[in-house]
């Protein structure tokens, strides 16, 4: 997914697009900044291509008592991405906000845990669009009614 596939794109060459998804998810951090939300140290996965109708993995980690907020974005080719967080448990948490960018704040651990995180990309206009994961993290006791 991460080879040359800046000429089959339709809307923007490989480094527009990534600055496309890096502005919408600068946007959406900037917005959750004011909730107490701050970037998890290597919890960010840019630069990332998916097809219409094609889906990829990420692993995170989560630790207990911290609260959490996952943000994703795709390029200007994509309309409707989607997100299914998947426990160790097996539990599935499918949010219902679908679109060009997501916020899910609100994650919060009882436990050290591991999630699965499916991007789906939906609906993409060209050969592969650009998307983005980011991690965000707040103390679970500084969640008193900012959300």
């Amino acid at each position: 997914l991460g080879f040359g596939l800046s000429a089959f794109l339709d809307g923007c060459d490989d480094v527009e697009c990534q600055e496309q998804v890096k502005h919408l998810l600068d946007e959406e951090e900037n917005r959750l900044a004011s909730q107490g939300y701050s970037p998890v140290s290597g919890g960010h996965w840019e630069d990332k291509r998916l097809g219409d109708d094609e889906s990829a993995t990420q692993a995170i980690s989560l630790v207990a008592t911290t609260s959490y907020a996952l943000l994703a974005a795709c390029d200007n080719g994509c309309s409707d991405i989607r997100l299914i967080i998947t426990g160790e448990d097996g539990l599935q948490m499918a949010p219902p906000e679908t679109g060009s960018s997501i916020a899910v704040p609100g994650l919060t651990a009882d436990r050290d845990n591991r999630i699965e995180v499916e991007v789906q990309m939906n609906a993409c206009s060209s050969q592969a669009c650009a998307y983005g994961l980011r991690l965000l993290s707040r103390a679970a006791s500084d969640s008193t009614n900012r959300d």
